[in-house]
């Protein structure tokens, strides 16, 4: 193409199609563009982001000038809508020598999030709603297990460049855990895990595939899945 890099792009654009200059303004349409510089980059050496879903377990808001606020936030990703007063989050509101922050767990409801979402946040008192900020991201070019969005780089924020409603170290951080983390252990802690642990440590030893088969384990009392021939057997009687 003409523009080797997204930043060429994007200067490019501001001089041919803004007389300001200032072109691309809205920080999630930036970074989108460096995101297609990142895909274009990955094509070239015959590879592909990352496609996967990573679960939301924590959402830490800095910068916020009054954590007593009733400040909460709403999610769209794909064709679902989750609110944080429709989740089971725990809101903490934190005043320490790192400043004022709301750190909102999501350990008992985690968010599976799936490529663009879209983060707002939500003032609200007793007449009305109020719109804070928000911006979009997608989950295959999130590195690492968190993210971090500076007040420069997200949607509505940035545009209070003397600092009067929101502080200059305004930040918003998401922290996350692969599916197939959580998968895992989800397995490990599983009942069955435990019971072959317990017959490991009582002397016995798999079979030569290195595992126990599925006969064994009935015997033993830990097989009969729903998914097995027997168990089907007793559904449809």
């Amino acid at each position: 193409g003409q523009c080797k890099t997204a930043k060429e792009a994007l200067d490019f654009f501001a001089s041919k199609r803004t007389k300001d200059g200032k072109g691309v303004t809205i920080q999630s349409q930036r970074r989108y563009v460096l995101y297609f510089e990142k895909y274009v980059n990955l094509r070239r050496q015959n590879l592909r982001p990352k496609d996967r879903t990573l679960m939301l377990y924590t959402i830490t808001l800095r910068g916020i000038k009054f954590v007593s606020e009733n400040i909460w936030f709403k999610i769209l990703n794909k064709d679902r809508t989750y609110k944080s007063e429709k989740t089971l989050v725990e809101r903490r509101p934190i005043k320490d020598d790192k400043g004022k922050r709301i750190i909102y767990s999501l350990e008992r409801s985690p968010i599976p999030l799936h490529q663009d979402a879209k983060v707002v946040f939500f003032k609200s008192n007793v007449r009305s709603n109020e719109k804070m900020f928000h911006f979009w991201f997608n989950t295959m070019f999130v590195e690492g297990k968190s993210i971090k969005f500076e007040k420069k780089f997200i949607d509505k924020a940035s545009r209070d460049k003397k600092h009067k409603k929101y502080g200059a170290d305004l930040c918003v951080e998401l922290n996350f855990t692969p599916t197939k983390s959580l998968d895992s252990r989800r397995r490990s802690n599983s009942p069955l895990s435990h019971k072959r642990r317990s017959y490991m440590a009582n002397g016995n030893r798999p079979s030569e595939r290195g595992r126990l088969s599925t006969r064994k384990l009935e015997t033993l009392g830990i097989g009969g899945t729903s998914n097995s021939p027997k168990s089907n057997h007793r559904s449809k009687s």
